[in-house]
């Protein structure tokens, strides 16, 4: 248990979290799950946009919320005035920041408030060529001042610190925490399987592809729609559940391609769920098209789930999935559909890799671990 000093004020924070967004996303995933499971400190977050899908998670949770709804331009000026008084009110011990636009801003406002110890966590696998002017601008910005600002600097993965110590940030602040999934909420259930199956109107034996992701370019959703054409023209039977944010029946561009690829008796628009782990016992296969990862959640949550993976060859991917799964060229349409064309064809191998992918989950990226590293961290800052 962390107790105050003596002359320190019960009213200041120990750790002051500003992240991006509270929408559903891997980076905003795993500050909850630290949060929810560390109840030493007295906390609070800075959100940069407005209320999201954790929102109420973490309010739940008994902590407080204030958003800013900035600008991504960074010309907000009165807001980010704003964001540097409450700073300067709360006086945080430590501030932990996720993301590049957080980073830049806990960085700035953070030093001109006193504090002195900042986190930055990145959930990136930066690939210049893929991101936008802003974007670079900032990680080039960070890049120059990873070696005087932050006291660590913490990767979800060492393809993406490897990538980010090529473009300049400071390697003895660096350190590791592989992304952790909790193998009691996401594990094998038939029982599920049976059930979502049924709710959809799915015949037992009809193969199922689980394609998980934001709307978003960087998530491949051409790549697999392309791909899904190729295997229809094989007078392959199948249905593609599609989950994530923006994904439905609003979504002009994606329907437009669905309608374009003659896929609409195809594909499944879910949208975002509260339950990703029930979905998940329902598929097959999960199937991963992304044009860059650092380190997937739905990859760990499928193969905790024992639902196998097909993916394009991205970050980490193919060190996690190892045995488990299967790993194409990345963007390639083309190949993604050979090998899922494979995978139908050869079902029984799906039962084999499902114990496998399991066992790698609960061996290599525990969530109990994860947990542990980062508290671990926030003990060394208050000693």
């Amino acid at each position: 248990m962390f107790y105050l000093r003596k002359n320190e004020s019960k009213n200041n924070l120990d750790i002051l979290f500003i992240c991006n967004s509270l929408q559903i996303g891997g980076a905003e995933r795993i500050m909850y799950e630290i949060i929810k499971n560390n109840k030493n400190y007295k906390k609070e977050i800075i959100c940069l946009t407005g209320t999201g899908f954790y929102s109420k998670l973490i309010e739940n949770e008994g902590i407080k919320i204030s958003y800013f709804d900035i600008n991504k331009s960074l010309f907000s000026f009165l807001k980010l005035f704003k964001i540097y008084t409450f700073i300067l009110k709360k006086k945080p011990k430590v501030i932990h920041s996720f993301l590049y636009h957080s980073d830049v801003i806990a960085s700035i406002l953070g030093k001109l408030a006193f504090v002195n110890k900042i986190l930055w966590s990145v959930h990136h696998d930066f690939i210049k060529s893929d991101n936008t002017l802003l974007r670079n601008i900032q990680v080039k910005f960070l890049s120059i001042i990873s070696n005087l600002v932050p006291t660590k600097i913490i990767y979800c993965s060492k393809e993406s610190l490897e990538n980010h110590l090529k473009i300049g940030y400071c390697k003895s602040k660096s350190l590791i925490i592989n992304n952790g999934i909790c193998t009691k909420k996401f594990y094998p259930c038939q029982n599920n399987y049976n059930k979502i199956r049924k709710y959809l109107g799915l015949k037992k034996d009809l193969f199922l592809i689980g394609h998980i992701a934001r709307f978003h370019p960087i998530k491949g959703h051409l790549v697999l729609l392309e791909c899904l054409k190729i295997l229809k023209q094989e007078y392959i039977h199948f249905k593609c559940l599609m989950i994530g944010t923006n994904i439905n029946k609003k979504n002009l561009l994606l329907n437009k391609k669905i309608k374009k690829y003659n896929l609409e008796e195809n594909i499944i628009l879910y949208g975002e769920t509260k339950f990703p782990q029930k979905l998940i016992n329902a598929f097959d296969l999960n199937i991963i098209s992304s044009l860059s990862e650092s380190s997937s959640l739905v990859l760990m949550e499928s193969m905790a789930s024992g639902v196998p993976t097909l993916s394009t060859n991205v970050g980490p991917i193919k060190k996690t999935i190892g045995n488990s799964g299967w790993v194409v060229k990345n963007k390639s349409s083309k190949e993604l559909a050979e090998k899922l064309f494979f995978i139908i064809k050869n079902r029984k191998l799906l039962k084999e890799k499902s114990l496998l992918a399991r066992e790698i989950i609960q061996k290599k990226y525990s969530q109990v671990e994860m947990l542990k590293k980062y508290n671990l961290i926030y003990k060394s800052l208050f000693n």
